[in-house]
């Protein structure tokens, strides 16, 4: 069996059962098995020395939510993550949107073309188009 890293880094094994297919997270494995909790309100299961590819029974204890709260703040600190504003992504800059409330008004252009050009979808431009997104950016002079 080989294990392969989730998109947190969690490394997890997929076995083939008779049902279908079944994901099994090393480190809960690991500390169900080798690592025996404090009480009842431990339930989550968090790494001594922050590295989530080190599932050494040594390495694994049970935590409760609190205490798991805290290590997400720690490793936080430790890894130097940046909080999120909220958003993510985007596609369009506030310039591309201001071009295409211009062009939905002078109506000349059709969705389709502007969804191609900008390399969105025509529901993207739709909703633009309502205000739904983009709202706050008005059309280009």
């Amino acid at each position: 069996m080989r294990s392969s890293p989730t998109k947190r880094g969690y490394p997890k094994v997929s076995l083939k059962l008779d049902g279908g297919h079944e994901s099994v997270y090393l480190h809960k494995a690991v500390a169900d098995y080798f690592v025996e909790p404090g009480s009842e309100e431990q339930v989550f299961i968090i790494h001594k020395d922050y590295n989530r590819s080190n599932n050494k029974s040594k390495n694994l204890i049970w935590a409760t939510e609190d205490e798991q709260k805290e290590y997400i703040k720690k490793r936080g600190v430790i890894f130097d993550y940046k909080k999120g504003t909220g958003g993510g992504y985007f596609k369009l800059t506030a310039a591309q949107v201001a071009l295409i409330k211009k062009a939905l008004k002078n109506g000349k252009t059709r969705k389709k073309m502007l969804a191609k050009r900008f390399g969105v979808t025509s529901t993207q431009i739709k909703r633009i188009e309502r205000g739904e997104n983009w709202a706050h950016v008005k059309p280009a002079d």
